[in-house]
């Protein structure tokens, strides 16, 4: 659910900073890693879903972003009007805490947990 401010007053827009981000048991215990990236939008959703992408997540799969998506902005890809540099995943996700592993878009045919995860495209 959005907090309260969100649904109260507009956001007219965003900054969001990956020139240097974070991966791992952020923000406090994280690890820096170099993203090269400023993201702008006038849609909070949409900019949250692009930083998901950027760093290798799905972001339907991230629950603030899926559900702002309902109500509060957009989070498909085909729906943003992007400028500028081309948007790609990240050849290596962002790792994460265990908890968070199912937030990955693609994992590699072994995963962590000795699972058989979903191939990508690419990978096939």
């Amino acid at each position: 659910m959005a907090h309260p401010t969100v649904r109260t007053v507009p956001i007219h827009f965003v900054i969001a900073d990956g020139i240097v981000a974070m991966e791992g048991n952020g923000p406090l215990n994280g690890t820096p890693r170099p993203l090269g990236t400023i993201v702008l939008a006038d849609d909070p959703v949409a900019a949250d879903a692009t930083c998901a992408r950027l760093m290798g997540f799905e972001p339907s799969r991230i629950v603030h972003i899926r559900e702002g998506s309902r109500f509060l902005g957009n989070a498909s890809p085909g729906l943003v009007d992007q400028a500028g540099e081309i948007l790609t995943a990240p050849t290596s996700p962002f790792q994460v805490v265990p908890e968070f592993q199912h937030l990955h878009a693609f994992r590699s045919a072994h995963s962590s947990t000795g699972t058989t995860a979903p191939q990508t495209r690419d990978e096939r």
